[in-house]
């Protein structure tokens, strides 16, 4: 089955948007004979026709952000090319981890209308939190390979770790300072 025929059978079945998305993600996935490209192009043209102006429509498959046509000058990762940030580079996250506080990764685009939206709460909340907690925001273009290793399929996706490194709870789409907070408090930070 084609990935045209899959996602218009969902729309004729009334399924939600973001729904649509993760059964063409899943359908790629489990071997569907279409490629990456044309996953990105229907998910995205059935978020564009199904949402008049929700907050939905901007969020984005994994597969949309980092594996969308490329231009003639432009290397993507993930498709035979390297990184755009040196094997040598220092990885963000690793370097958060291994200051023994809780963690907030925001893993998001600068295109991405739901991950500008969280831009400010998170710039607020680094500058509170210092000390306390590390908030990094990790472009996924620029850290494909942490993107991959961390297996984000939708942006932003917002994963908190506890003071040991290890991953306590993941949030996908945009999330407001309140349930950040929320979240922060129930690791222990004040």
């Amino acid at each position: 089955m084609k990935i045209e025929r899959l996602v218009f059978w969902c729309r004729i079945a009334g399924l939600p948007v973001i729904l649509i998305a993760v059964v063409a993600t899943y359908a790629i996935t489990n071997g569907v004979k279409n490629s990456e490209n044309d996953l990105a192009r229907d998910t995205m043209s059935v978020v564009e026709d199904s949402t008049a102006g929700g907050h939905i429509q901007s969020q984005r498959t994994i597969s949309e952000s980092v594996s969308a046509p490329a231009g003639p000058s432009e290397n993507l990762p993930g498709e035979g090319t390297k990184d755009t940030v040196p094997a040598t580079a220092a990885d963000p996250l690793e370097n958060a981890l291994k200051k023994g506080l809780p963690v907030v990764a925001d893993f998001g685009r600068s295109t991405c209308i739901p991950c500008k939206m969280m831009l400010p709460i998170l710039e607020k909340l680094e500058h509170e939190l210092e000390g306390k907690a590390s908030v990094l925001i990790i472009d996924i273009r620029e850290y494909s390979t942490l993107s991959r290793k961390y297996k984000i399929t939708l942006i932003p996706t917002q994963i908190f770790f506890d003071a040991n490194g290890e991953e306590v709870f993941r949030h996908q789409g945009f999330m407001p300072e309140e349930e950040i907070i929320l979240q922060l408090k129930e690791m222990g930070v004040d």
